[in-house]
């Protein structure tokens, strides 16, 4: 078991969503699911950053192919769903 800090946990999912937002790769699929997974342990204020960035992508079509953005828009209702 490897134990991490609450904001670094932070830190490594928002900066990983930039990367791979946008990005035409399995990247996508992988860093949306690993978010989806560790979504319970994030604070509201950065679910609501996140949210925020995955939208304006979707909204400027920079969030990548159809499939890229159906992963997208599944993370996104996990961020808002509280």
């Amino acid at each position: 078991m490897i134990e991490i800090q609450k904001d670094e946990l932070e830190d490594l999912c928002f900066c990983s969503l930039r990367y791979a937002l946008g990005r035409k790769t399995y990247i996508t699929y992988v860093i949306s699911r690993l978010i989806i997974k560790y979504a319970e342990h994030l604070q509201p204020w950065i679910k609501s950053k996140m949210a925020h960035e995955i939208r304006r992508a979707i909204d400027t079509d920079r969030a990548g192919m159809s499939c890229d953005i159906v992963e997208w828009e599944k993370l996104f209702g996990v961020l808002t769903s509280e």
